[in-house]
């Protein structure tokens, strides 16, 4: 039941671009360029540019050299223009300032070349990605076999890319595989990799790639059976935190779908004698539940109602058992107390906060909107302050200009006496920072600007005591600021992905000294900044692990998508996608993104796996909350969403049933920049409140109540 967690597969289809003038207009602002260092006095020369090979094939992983010839008016070649080297692809192929272009996924490319506002392409088909290695191993964690036993063998193929991936699926899909045995009379393997133990011994059972050289191997123990019985003897529940479990019998008692049964398992011997260890495999009877083993015993949990037959099985013998599931139920729905619109640009993330004062405050920043779309600006130069101690009534205090044309992100110090509010897009490319006093906090002041290591812009921060940890987009590299006199901030330390395929950095959460960085295509970080556990600090952070996971199986072809936003709530870290179709920017009509919650185990923090996730099949997901056991999801056009993630998680939440509760953030006509769709983009609890900013039409202020019963209008006879 646990989810594997593997690498990118590529899109196989080809991202057709209408004009190559298009094309280049229509790289996204992280697409992967460079430029020669040739002398551009001959640009306005230019009438068109040849890229050669015109189309070629090589397998990924293997650099192709693209040349770029430029001519003028009179057909003559400029070989002094400045050319410019982009792809259409920048998630599938690298490309260097010389044209040099190594594939990273499977798939058909444009590589282009831009002199002088001409643009040339050229097609890049990477066939495959060559297996360096395999790896083989028993199910279920299992370590052995018992006489009789029959399990089918995983095998994870790694490319020269480092790409990892389970055979038959994701880059791996075509490879073919051939197994065989070194003691077929011990283990014996089907053509499927399926591997049945027939007496005690040892065997190697080996796999190799048939169209390859790659080879993996795994040896397997078999022991005789000692199993004479196997018997289901009730399972047990988690409930909410700190209510213990409950136990039950599947016979007089049903579970919600969503519920985690850890199943009570008794294996004898002749004797009657208990046997520990013993390799178990689970099954299930029918779709809509799972069964799997897990170290401290076997686990179920459907997510659909009814009543579903598990199988045990261990060395021959089989147990049944089985279990009734009723459908989840909410006892909970969201009402609107007020919002604090913003009706002439889009709206973004903010920040709620207790004033000195002792008055609560809202600082609400911006983003540019499309004047087609009905905005009156295409700058978020802003940050608006609201204060809301009276949440019906929100009341404009102030504004803050920036220079940006982005300012998505204010913070607000825990005290709150100073906020960091970031620059995207500065006209003057020194975007970095800028540090606010809140002494007055209806009228903020401002009291620095900082752009060390940050003129690139400042995607988000995250404020934790006096240090600030902000997403710098220039390096992709978490730099910390101490920001104990925010007049004069400092560098304080700093951290990047020394190795990786986009080192694209989103986003940054920071607790009890460990940050979860959100990095896009090399997927969830985790550092430490002075938890210890690693030996890090603030001045030198260490990162502990890395959890890498595969795009395209669960997004389809087409996408730019990647490891937007993550949470840590006890043993879970909640990590957030974020999905958008290829050249989304282009489109006369608003995105519709998509984008699932991974819920990551992080019991062991060195090894994180993911075993859950929550997704809206008809919406994207953008910032989460997590309070009190439930999962607050800022869900872009579906609105804000509520769920249960009381107990263990497994599964899909979504099909569960686990969602408690919905509310369509959009806004009426002539409220809002795009009214009647909902684009949920940030999401705070506080003071008793659901604060929620939809991009579109502002702040909405929310409230969570036991719903009431619904009783029918008296019916009226004529």
């Amino acid at each position: 039941m646990p989810l594997r967690a593997i690498a990118r597969r590529s899109p196989t289809a080809l991202r057709v671009v209408a004009g190559a003038a298009c094309l280049a207009a229509a790289l996204p602002p992280g697409a992967l360029r460079a430029q020669s260092a040739a002398d551009s006095s001959a640009d306005a020369a230019v009438s068109r540019v040849e890229v050669r090979p015109a189309e070629t094939d090589a397998p990924g992983g293997t650099p192709v050299r693209f040349t770029a010839v430029v001519f003028d008016d009179a057909g003559r070649p400029v070989p002094s223009a400045a050319v410019t080297w982009f792809a259409d692809s920048y998630q599938q192929v690298t490309v260097d300032s010389t044209g040099l272009a190594i594939g990273r996924e499977v798939g058909l490319v444009r590589i282009g070349a831009a002199a002088g506002g001409k643009v040339g392409t050229g097609l890049l088909r990477v066939t495959h990605l060559p297996v360096e290695r395999l790896e083989v191993a028993l199910p279920g964690g299992l370590d052995r076999l018992a006489t009789g036993q029959s399990v089918r063998l995983e095998v994870e193929g790694v490319t020269a890319l480092g790409t990892r991936a389970a055979v038959g699926t994701g880059v791996l899909e075509h490879v073919a595989l051939r197994f065989s045995s070194s003691e077929p009379a011990v283990v014996e393997v089907s053509g499927l990799g399926r591997v049945t133990a027939r007496r005690p011994g040892a065997a190697v059972v080996s796999v190799r790639d048939a169209d390859g050289g790659a080879r993996g191997e795994v040896r397997i123990e078999v022991e005789e059976s000692a199993v004479a019985s196997l018997a289901f003897e009730g399972w047990t529940r988690a409930r909410r935190p700190g209510g213990g479990a409950a136990a039950g019998s599947a016979d007089r008692e049903a579970v919600r779908t969503g519920d985690v049964l850890r199943l009570r398992l008794a294996v004898r011997d002749r004797a009657g004698r208990g046997l520990d260890g013993v390799p178990v495999v689970l099954g299930v009877s029918a779709p809509g539940a799972s069964a799997w083993m897990e170290p401290d015993g076997p686990r179920f949990v459907a997510e659909d109602p009814g009543i579903y037959t598990i199988v045990a099985s261990a060395g021959g013998v089989t147990a049944q058992t089985d279990v009734r599931v009723e459908e989840r139920a909410s006892g909970v729905e969201v009402y609107a107390v007020g919002r604090a619109p913003v009706a002439h640009t889009r709206s973004t993330d903010f920040a709620m906060f207790r004033g000195m004062d002792g008055r609560d405050y809202l600082i609400q920043g911006t983003i540019p909107a499309s004047p087609q779309l009905g905005a009156r600006t295409a700058i978020g130069d802003r940050y608006y302050v609201w204060d809301v101690t009276e949440p019906a009534r929100p009341v404009l205090t102030d504004s803050i200009l920036v220079n940006a044309r982005r300012a998505s992100d204010p913070r607000v110090e825990p005290g709150g006496r100073w906020a960091v509010l970031t620059h995207e897009g500065d006209p003057e490319r020194k975007n970095g920072v800028t540090f606010v006093d809140l002494s007055t906090p209806a009228h903020p002041k401002v009291v620095s600007r900082f752009t060390d290591r940050l003129t690139g812009g400042v995607h988000n921060t995250w404020i934790d005591g006096h240090h600030v940890f902000a997403v710098s987009n220039g390096p992709n590299t978490m730099v910390i600021l101490d920001g104990s006199d925010p007049a004069n901030p400092r560098i304080a330390g700093e951290f990047g992905l020394s190795e990786g395929w986009r080192r694209n950095l989103h986003d940054i959460w920071v607790e009890d000294g460990l940050a979860y960085l959100s990095y896009w295509l090399d997927g969830l970080v985790v550092v430490d900044v002075g938890n210890g556990m690693a030996g890090g600090s603030v001045e030198k952070p260490v990162q502990v692990s890395q959890l890498l996971y595969d795009m395209e199986p669960l997004y389809g072809p087409g996408h730019i998508a990647g490891t937007h936003t993550a949470w840590r709530e006890g043993d879970y870290v909640f990590v957030g996608d974020e999905v958008f179709p290829w050249h989304y920017q282009d489109q006369p009509l608003p995105p519709s993104p998509r984008g699932r919650i991974h819920v990551v185990d992080v019991s062991d923090l060195a090894n994180p796996r993911i075993v859950a996730h929550y997704e809206v099949p008809e919406a994207g997901s953008h910032c989460v909350w997590v309070e009190d056991g439930k999962l607050y999801v800022a869900n872009y056009q579906a609105g804000l969403r509520v769920v249960d993630v009381t107990g263990e998680l497994r599964g899909d939440l979504y099909r569960q049933g686990r969602e408690l509760a919905r509310f369509d953030t959009s806004a009426p006509l002539g409220q809002g920049v795009i009214p009647f769709k909902a684009d949920a983009w940030g999401i705070q609890l506080y003071r008793g409140k659901i604060f929620v900013a939809d991009s579109n039409s502002g702040t909405w202020i929310l409230g969570l109540r036991e719903k009431a019963e619904e009783t029918p209008e008296p019916l009226e006879l004529m």
